[in-house]
């Protein structure tokens, strides 16, 4: 009861205090100006340095999207997956195609079992004799031949067999020479079949890879333009990033204005 009695004596003072001033007793408000800095009165838009678009590099329908607008990623979060099965059943073939074209070039590096490659030095060796048999023969005939002593028709069966003896001779060395391993062209042949299997598996990988889309940087997703199921092709807009602290302000000046302050 003191202190209300005290607040209310302390507010009839104020009123009294304020009812004996005459109008010209009120104080008056002093405006006084002032020169600030300029200011400027600007239209733009805030952009962004590192605005991306991103698509896929491969066509096909999209299995999962991973993001949605307004999320913040870090660079390499997955943003979406296309459905791969049949990319994984083409890599399947080409890693078999790579084993198979391993395979026949070091089969045909390494050559024939030891066993084979005896058998045929030895029917190269029995070949080599009947040449030189034959061309002994031959050579004897021959001048019987000339001293008339044999019929032309009796020298040309002879030189027959002496054609057979080299024929037989040349068939049994390419055999040992194959047995040995592969001549440097086949070689070289196949060594490629391999290199280019090793390609068309390096290329499957690539399209596996690409099946799952990623965010270049770290930044916010500033668009999204895909759902799940959708046929995604290259060059089609998929998502919009913006990079992480590389915003920039796009504008016009339109004025210069001073600032004037006014103190009571």
């Amino acid at each position: 009861m003191i202190g209300n009695g005290r607040i209310l004596m302390l507010g009839m003072s104020a009123i009294l205090l304020f009812t004996g001033c005459t109008a010209n007793e009120y104080p008056k408000a002093e405006y006084k100006k002032e020169e600030g800095k300029p200011a400027y009165i600007m239209a733009g838009r805030v952009s962004s340095t590192a605005d991306s678009d991103i698509s896929t590099k491969i066509s096909g329908k999209v299995a999962k999207v991973f993001v949605k607008e307004g999320d913040t990623v870090e660079k390499g979060t997955p943003l979406l997956r296309l459905e791969t099965a049949e990319l994984y059943a083409q890599l399947a073939q080409a890693q078999a195609g790579v084993a198979l074209a391993q395979a026949n070039y070091e089969k045909m590096k390494t050559g024939a079992r030891p066993e084979q490659k005896v058998q045929a030095q030895a029917a190269l060796d029995n070949a080599k004799k009947s040449k030189e048999i034959a061309e002994a023969n031959y050579y004897r005939n021959n001048e019987l031949y000339k001293s008339g002593a044999l019929s032309k028709q009796q020298l040309e069966a002879v030189e027959v067999q002496l054609q057979a003896a080299v024929s037989q001779e040349t068939s049994a060395s390419a055999q040992v020479e194959l047995l040995r391993g592969e001549s440097g062209e086949n070689l070289k042949i196949a060594q490629l079949q391999v290199a280019q299997a090793q390609a068309v598996l390096e290329s499957v990988k690539a399209q596996v890879d690409n099946g799952v889309i990623a965010a270049p940087y770290e930044g916010t997703i500033v668009g999204s333009y895909v759902e799940a199921g959708e046929l995604a092709s290259p060059g089609i807009k998929l998502f919009t990033i913006q990079g992480v602290g590389s915003l920039k302000i796009e504008g016009l000046y339109w004025a210069k204005l001073k600032r004037e302050t006014r103190s009571l």
